[in-house]
């Protein structure tokens, strides 16, 4: 037998949207048949067959009855950012998954911090209010180039006007002179005073490789135990 008959099974999707967001962000709405009934755990992510045989893994930032809505960053040219950069709404998309590794760990009691750099905000679009139903306090620190550069800028602010318990944190790499808020990354926006709000909330870092490793570090430094830290890193 071929092993790859062994492959597990898919579902096609269509893409609905494609719009780039900021300087290099492309946001993406995949639709599916409702009669499927999939369902996408609060972190999950998808593996999507781009150009029809280079997969690339995605988070899931939105669901609804009938799709599901990506952000692909095309900053490295890579195949699969260039694959949703140039398809056309109408493209099919072969799409396994999802993939629940990178959960919401419910119950636990602890407050959330929730760190992320670019598209890495994705998985917690859904996990913010997660916390908001466990009637936990949360902060999400979140760290991108420039202003426009800030996805679900909106969606966060409104969400921070409206609770009392969440709490957000833009910072940029490269911003203008305009910018009053934070500068710098991610983790230069910790201090020592913070050791013992890390050390009693539960973590969650999602970025790229070297972003995601500084910041655990940092984290563990203030004395944070390693179950109480979550990460997942892409690119």
């Amino acid at each position: 037998m071929s092993i790859f008959s062994l492959r597990e099974p898919s579902v096609w999707m269509h893409i609905a949207e494609s719009q780039q967001v900021g300087t290099h962000v492309q946001r993406v709405v995949l639709s599916f048949d409702p009669a499927a009934k999939l369902s996408f755990p609060v972190g999950s992510h998808i593996q999507a067959m781009t150009w029809g045989c280079i997969p690339r893994c995605y988070s899931v930032a939105e669901v609804d009855d009938s799709s599901i809505t990506i952000t692909v960053s095309f900053s490295g040219g890579g195949a699969g950012s260039r694959f949703f950069a140039t398809s056309p709404v109408g493209t099919k998309v072969e799409v396994f998954g999802p993939y629940d590794d990178y959960a919401y760990h419910r119950g636990t009691g602890r407050p959330k911090i929730f760190v992320a750099a670019g598209t890495g905000v994705a998985p917690f679009v859904r996990m913010v209010q997660e916390a908001i139903h466990e009637k936990l306090p949360s902060v999400l620190v979140l760290g991108v180039r420039t202003e426009s550069d800030i996805l679900y800028r909106e969606y966060f602010e409104k969400i921070a006007s409206a609770q009392k318990n969440f709490k957000h944190l833009f910072t940029l790499s490269r911003g203008e002179p305009s910018w009053q808020g934070a500068r710098g990354y991610v983790t230069a926006q910790f201090s020592p005073e913070d050791a013992r709000r890390f050390a009693s909330s539960d973590v969650y870092v999602c970025g790229i490789p070297n972003m995601v490793s500084d910041t655990v570090r940092e984290v563990r430094g203030f004395g944070t135990p390693k179950s109480q830290i979550f990460s997942e890193k892409y690119g």
